[in-house]
């Protein structure tokens, strides 16, 4: 495949350029979210985000994948967000 054969795609079409001023992230500085509800959060060492919850007893930001799990201290995410609601069609 040539490069030529990849279609362009428009960022500012679809908002990229907008995105962080759009952005719904809180910071854990100013307000840590609920336990066990699934949320998104960004670990900022993996540069990732990622879907988990903050759990109650270990306080610490956890993800399950398929094949794998990780916890995160809260040092080291720095914003969360609620699950965006899925489509209506």
């Amino acid at each position: 495949m040539k490069k030529s054969d990849i279609p362009e795609i428009n960022a500012n079409k679809y908002g990229a350029k907008d995105f962080a001023s759009q952005s719904e992230w809180i910071s854990i500085e100013d307000e840590l979210p609920p336990f066990h509800t699934e949320i998104l959060f960004y670990v900022n060492d993996k540069l990732a985000i990622m879907k988990g919850a903050f759990y109650r007893n270990s306080h610490k930001f956890k993800f399950y994948g398929k094949y794998t799990e990780a916890a995160f201290y809260k040092d080291e995410v720095t914003h969360w967000m609620p699950l965006p609601k899925p489509p209506t069609q």
